[in-house]
């Protein structure tokens, strides 16, 4: 909502290219959104990206079929899950892979005129230590992140929250997600980022 007020700018950063091009449709139109085809790693690379192959996933639910990780292990419990949970039959072959291309944060930055960033949103599936490794995050600027830790990643919380801790975040758990927050640079006015982040204020009846 933000971004279609005109008040923020986004690059949105997706390597799946089915899933960028879904993305890229959702935002045509908007000026103010980047949509980049690639992904992020602390190297350029090529990686293999799991994920339900779209015809036989047909019937999973919305969510598992937007899923991709570079781990099958972490992808085959977000599977089991799933079928537990909506009581469904697992379908033979319907994890699949695709190639997709890697580069660094810092780098796809610079090559978009970027030197700096408010808000970082990270959500790779098993790949966000790489990321947090892919830039400077004491010299990006950055006020705000917010790093994916559910129940797959609580083994690596700690070095998550030692590399934002050591870059003068403070960090806070909120749900299945990291928040981290500098003090010195947050501009936003409390109850401007909890409406951000979907919370709305209570008012008596």
């Amino acid at each position: 909502q933000e971004l279609n007020k005109g008040r923020w700018s986004a690059m949105l950063i997706e390597p799946h290219p089915i899933y960028f091009s879904q993305l890229q449709s959702r935002h045509s139109g908007n000026e103010k959104v980047n949509c980049v085809n690639v992904g992020i790693s602390d190297r350029a690379q090529t990686m293999k990206l799991y994920h339900i192959d779209e015809e036989i996933g047909v019937g999973y639910p919305r969510g598992l079929r937007g899923c991709a990780s570079p781990e099958r292990d972490r992808l085959e419990a977000a599977i089991a899950s799933a079928i537990q949970r909506h009581d469904l039959v697992r379908k033979p072959g319907d994890v699949t892979t695709t190639d997709v291309n890697l580069v660094r944060l810092d780098t796809l930055m610079a090559q978009n005129g970027m030197d700096s960033v408010d808000i970082i949103v990270i959500d790779v599936e098993g790949h966000e230590l790489a990321v947090l490794d892919s830039f400077a995050l004491s010299e990006i600027g950055a006020s705000m992140l917010i790093v994916e830790c559910n129940a797959a990643n609580l083994a690596q919380e700690d070095e998550y929250v030692a590399i934002l801790e050591k870059a003068g975040f403070e960090v806070f758990r909120m749900s299945a997600d990291l928040y981290a927050l500098h003090p010195e640079r947050m501009k936003l006015p409390f109850s401007a980022m909890m409406n951000w982040i979907g919370l709305q204020p209570l008012t008596a009846a």
